[in-house]
């Protein structure tokens, strides 16, 4: 769909600086400004990489999890920059075995490659209905990047919700009925420092903090 952000037209996160072209430049000069160049290869190995990071964090989170907590039990743990909050998602759907039909989210921040990874998790159907709360810091101080996040996901009919909010909570319901509770001191992008999160299976604290997301929706306006 044009203008759709997806895996492929993510902004770029590789470092670009020292690139070197595989085609040659002066002969590429000399051809007609209207002849496509042959830029396709590099695209999809930008994305390759990005996709490769993406897959050894999560592989790291659920390692570090090893499974998801049982009933009124609170996994208690640091990140150290193996993994980042996000992470912890598409962890959860690896240990679960099943789709996330809800996720709510609040975060200060997000990142180019972690939203990518979002559209991809909603497009295959692994993520549900989705609530998502950023704070106005964020879309002040990086506006491009909560335009890549809020068109990718008006275009799949999400909302993004912008408060005066500084709270890093994931709210997950499984389809079997499970609900993980993530409560971290990490917003959901890189992990350059030393973070703690818990994570907890309880249904009570889902509603909790469901409650107070949209009651802060609801009752304050976009500032």
């Amino acid at each position: 769909m044009p203008g759709v952000p997806t895996t492929e037209n993510a902004p770029s996160l590789a470092d670009m600086g020292d690139y070197q072209p595989f085609y040659d430049v002066e002969a590429a000069q000399a051809v007609s400004v209207k002849a496509p160049l042959p830029n396709a290869a590099a695209l999809r190995r930008r994305i390759h990489k990005r996709r490769m990071v993406q897959l050894s964090e999560t592989a790291a989170a659920a390692e570090h999890l090893g499974q998801l907590p049982e009933p009124g039990e609170v996994i208690h743990s640091t990140m150290t920059g193996a993994f980042h909050g996000w992470s912890l998602v598409p962890a959860v759907l690896q240990l679960a075995g099943c789709r996330i039909t809800r996720l709510d989210v609040a975060t200060l921040g997000f990142s180019t490659q972690n939203a990518a990874n979002l559209f991809d998790l909603m497009d295959a159907g692994s993520i549900g209905p989705t609530t998502f709360l950023v704070s106005t810091y964020f879309r002040s101080v990086d506006r491009s990047l909560f335009d890549f996040l809020h068109t990718g996901l008006h275009a799949r009919g999400i909302a993004v919700y912008v408060r005066r909010t500084h709270a890093k909570v994931l709210v997950m319901t499984l389809a079997d009925g499970r609900e993980i509770v993530v409560e971290s001191s990490a917003n959901l992008r890189s992990c350059r420092n030393l973070e703690v999160f818990t994570m907890h299976r309880s249904a009570e604290l889902a509603a909790f903090h469901r409650d107070w997301m949209q009651r802060l929706i609801l009752e304050t306006t976009d500032r």
